[in-house]
């Protein structure tokens, strides 16, 4: 009903079928790899200025991002241990290298104590033997959520990010294919979280 003329996403995007309807569709398609860092975020704004001819606009982007990347090199929290969680109803997932919570922590610069790759299931225990400085959540951006999961798992109270108020949310939609604008304004907003203490 949009009658879209393109379409960017994830080159995961799928299922395949769907993809070959929409280019049968005479829809542009433009998939992008998954940016797990600022360089990826800054090649994939170019290629969508490439596709889209649209020079003017990803210069103003561009700046933008070089600005918040100046910005998060100032505010970086380097030697902080930290961990990214996603909690559920009654399990916590921690993020571990190459997803986008291990992304949002090499961002602000803290070191992500998850010694293995993608996300694992884990006890309160596992984390509170990590000894996280910082604990982030995905979740709805609210102090709802980080109390939430300090009732849900009471012995995440015993670790340092709980005891000196580190324990921060972010929206998990702005993860969801990678780091892009939105994520890099959570990164900023976390740092300046552990600035402001």
């Amino acid at each position: 009903s949009l009658n879209p003329d393109v379409l960017a996403g994830s080159m995961h995007m799928g299922p395949a079928s769907v993809v070959e309807q929409i280019r049968a569709a005479g829809v542009q398609l433009i998939r992008l790899p998954p940016s797990l860092d600022l360089d990826q975020l800054e090649a994939n704004i170019q290629q969508l200025s490439d596709e889209l001819n649209g020079d003017a606009a990803v210069q103003a982007l561009k700046s933008e991002l070089q600005d918040q990347r100046v910005q998060l090199e100032r505010q970086a929290l380097p030697g902080t241990r930290a961990v990214f969680l996603m909690a559920g109803e009654s399990r916590l997932r921690l993020a571990g290298s190459g997803t986008s919570g291990d992304a949002l922590l090499s961002l602000i610069g803290a070191d992500n104590q998850a010694d293995f790759e993608n996300y694992r299931t884990v006890t309160a225990e596992a984390v509170l033997a990590l000894q996280p400085e910082l604990i982030v959540l995905s979740g709805e951006n609210d102090q709802a959520t980080a109390d939430r999961l300090l009732k849900q798992a009471p012995m995440l109270a015993h670790t340092p990010a709980a005891q000196n108020g580190h324990v921060f949310t972010v929206d998990g939609r702005t993860l969801v294919s990678g780091i892009g604008l939105a994520a890099l304004r959570e990164a900023l907003r976390i740092t300046a979280l552990m600035e402001d203490d």
